[in-house]
């Protein structure tokens, strides 16, 4: 189990890289887990989708020397529209502090063990 509660993003986006067994979320990141969960498969693809060409362009914004970074308002359309502003970016800061998109969709695999309104543990299944 992690040390503290999860709160944000980057906290959230660690986890799931260290493959955490359980997950214990609170504030923005447990709201984020209740959109994610709730998506079918075809929202979830678009969500995922816009994420990892947002994620993408982030994280080789650097090396691009910034060229890439100037997409990222249409990149982040489809995924901002479904979530909404605080789910979507904390999705976001979850993949970049992972190391990319491909951890996001861990976050599917865990089940819901406890969720009492304010604090939300999750299982990996």
């Amino acid at each position: 189990m992690t040390q503290k509660p999860i709160r944000d993003g980057k906290a959230l986006g660690l986890a799931l890289k260290r493959d955490e067994v359980t997950i214990e979320v609170t504030l923005t990141a447990r709201k984020t887990v209740i959109k994610v969960r709730a998506l079918g498969k075809v929202a979830w693809g678009l969500v995922l989708a816009s994420a990892s060409l947002l994620i993408a362009a982030i994280i080789f914004a650097g090396p691009s020397g910034g060229t890439s970074i100037g997409m990222t308002p249409v990149l982040g359309g489809a995924g901002l529209g479904i979530l909404g502003w605080s789910a979507f970016s904390t999705l976001v800061a979850a993949g970049i502090a992972a190391g990319g998109p491909g951890e996001l969709v861990k976050i599917r695999d865990y089940k819901v063990q406890s969720d009492d309104g304010k604090k939300m543990v999750l299982v990996k299944t």
